[in-house]
């Protein structure tokens, strides 16, 4: 491995192969620019550069702040600050990115600060064409006080049929912040983009993974993640996303667009362990049009303001497993023309709605799946709807081991269906008239309509007090609602206690 320094008190007519000057031409570089150049121009095996406490406010291989083409097969490149948290990259006056890579592959960034130029015209991190293992490790990437639109903290662009496969952020820090108040000016404004810049249907990229990861955004229409082609194996685990001031027509967590009909095989996205809070007044978590197969299981969504706080839109063979997801001034989860889901063991609380299922079909002939989970909604101005839904698509969802109850200043409905709210000896009736269909599923035979018990739901504790209709009553013997234990704060999983 050739290990080689650059700090503040160094100098380009060193060897770069000590942090101190020992004179002689032994001793730190200067710049980061330098030291890139001759490590690309030298590399032959494992390459790591230690960079001293400051901010580098320089270009690095034309172009941009640092733009880097080189491909590090050969053992890799680390860039790694020399006390994490103390490197600056970016940050200047110039239309630049902070990090341009393109087709460059194994490179690990450890401890560096990355932010943009203060031009609105730039990003903070563009990783282009045929990139490969790039590993982002204790990083922060900021973007503060723009206004233009059509910016992001991390841009991933392909074109043709090129593809960029395994990119990591592990144990970084994303903070997007708009200084717009307007509704529209940051339609265009994710803290992520993948995008295919000639809509060519070919380009992809495969394993892009968020782990340990805290991401901030703040402003209007400040999305997580907006894709217009092909992403597979995109996964977010154990990260904790915060969204504040956003207004109406803000998502907070996007996978696509809402109705964003170019939107081509996000295929296998897995959410998990997540922590989600939001102030937008629309979408929270939005699953967009085209994600195939996905995964969101064991994660806290917390939207109280959120018209929908959970929204899965278009996306067969979806999978919702022991979730917590609270709140909803509308609608606490809708599943909207997903085929073939699965949605079990999961607590809907809060919304005047829990949950919705709309504009189904079936995917293949197969039924989807609703099961093992506990709708609670509240209204304290009128009628609450545990489960609301289509009597043409309810045919297509087996519905049953579920738990009907919540809070209303008027009645709480297990389900309105078919036009009209159902009461619970209604709404045995109704199944059993629905059931007289070729081949139909009778439903709700094991569900139940009765007070699931919580330890203290206003203040996050689902955990199911003994003596709940909820334990060991589910499908298989499953507790109905969240049954595995998570010790992830006070939001527990449904314990017996």
């Amino acid at each position: 491995m050739a290990q080689y320094y650059v700090n503040k008190t160094g100098n380009d007519g060193n060897d770069g192969s000590n942090p101190v000057d020992q004179g002689g031409g032994v001793g730190p570089w200067l710049t980061c620019g330098f030291a890139v150049d001759t490590m690309i121009g030298s590399h032959v095996e494992a390459d790591v550069l230690t960079v001293g406490d400051g901010t580098y406010i320089e270009i690095v291989g034309g172009g941009d702040y640092w733009y880097i083409t080189e491909d590090f097969t050969s053992g890799g490149l680390v860039i790694e600050a020399q006390n994490s948290g103390s490197v600056t990259i970016g940050g200047g006056t110039d239309a630049l990115n902070s990090v341009f890579l393109a087709t460059a592959s194994f490179i690990t960034f450890d401890g560096i600060n990355f932010t943009y130029g203060a031009n609105n015209s730039s990003n903070v991190v563009v990783i282009e064409n045929m990139c490969r293992s790039i590993r982002f490790l204790n990083c922060t990437f900021s973007d503060s006080g723009r206004t233009g639109s059509d910016k992001f903290i991390v841009r991933m662009t392909c074109s043709g049929a090129s593809s960029m496969v395994d990119t990591l952020f592990y144990n970084c820090t994303l903070t997007l912040t708009s200084a717009s108040t307007g509704t529209t000016s940051k339609a265009a404004t994710h803290a992520i983009k993948f995008n295919d810049t000639d809509d060519g249907g070919q380009a992809f990229a495969n394993r892009f993974s968020f782990v340990d990861c805290t991401i901030n955004i703040t402003g209007n229409h400040a999305g997580f993640l907006h894709a217009n082609e092909s992403i597979n194996g995109l996964m977010l685990d154990n990260c904790t996303l915060v969204q504040t001031s956003g207004t109406a027509g803000t998502r907070a967590f996007d996978i696509g667009e809402d109705g964003a009909a170019n939107l081509k095989l996000c295929a296998g996205p897995v959410v998990q362990n997540c922590t989600f809070t939001f102030t937008t007044t629309n979408h929270g978590v939005l699953f967009g049009a085209g994600v195939y197969g996905g995964v969101f299981r064991n994660n806290i969504v917390n939207g109280s303001s959120c018209n929908f706080v959970l929204v899965l839109k278009v996306n067969p063979g979806t999978q919702v497993l022991d979730n917590i997801v609270i709140g909803g001034t509308s609608e606490t989860f809708i599943s909207r023309g997903s085929s073939n889901c699965v949605i079990k063991n999961n607590i809907f609380y809060g919304g005047l709605i829990a949950a919705h299922l709309d504009q189904i079909s079936t995917f293949d002939g197969e039924l989807g799946t609703f099961t093992n989970n506990i709708l609670y909604p509240i209204n304290t101005g009128g009628d609450a709807k545990c489960l609301y839904v289509d009597d043409v698509d309810i045919k297509n969802w087996y519905v049953d081991y579920n738990c009907y109850w919540g809070e209303s200043s008027g009645t709480v409905y297990p389900m309105f269906s078919d036009g009209a709210n159902k009461t619970w000896e209604q709404l045995n009736t109704w199944w059993g008239t629905y059931g007289t269909e070729v081949g139909r599923i009778f439903n709700d035979d094991n569900s139940v309509n009765a007070d699931p018990l919580f330890v203290d739901a206003a203040n996050g504790d689902f955990r199911l007090l003994s003596g709940s209709s909820g334990l060991n009553t589910g499908k298989n013997t499953l507790s109905i609602g969240v049954w595995q234990q998570k010790q992830r704060g006070s939001l527990l999983g449904a314990m017996n206690v």
